[in-house]
């Protein structure tokens, strides 16, 4: 019986962290934990541990943006990777959500202290 309840744990602290990338392109400027990130092309690494998650923006291997947002568990899966943004009265964007393809779990940033809001 104590080898089955320590196998459940370990299945437990497994499914709840994982990782994953995903390819964003930003047209125009955007806030990514109140750095500005030049509109193109970037790779979106995110690592879930728990209720939080490490974001990053890298262009060409290079970390050009960090954040961290909270897991929140949607009603249905998302159907593919995407991303919300949320405009500013300055132009530019906000990072708001990360959708993670085939899963219930998406990523909120807290843009509330966000530049430019």
């Amino acid at each position: 019986m104590k080898i089955i309840i320590t196998v459940i744990i370990a299945l437990l602290v497994v499914s709840s962290a994982f990782a994953g990338d995903t390819s964003v392109k930003f047209n125009t400027p955007t806030l990514v934990g109140g750095q500005k990130v030049a509109p193109g092309q970037y790779t979106l690494h995110y690592d879930i541990k728990g209720k939080t998650a490490d974001v990053k923006i890298l262009q060409n291997q290079k970390t050009v943006a960090t954040t961290t947002g909270t897991v929140v568990e949607n009603k249905d899966k998302s159907a593919n990777d995407g991303i919300v943004r949320e405009n500013n009265t300055d132009g530019t964007a906000s990072l708001k959500e990360i959708q993670i393809g085939n899963k219930k779990e998406v990523i909120k940033i807290d843009t509330a202290t966000a530049v430019g809001k």
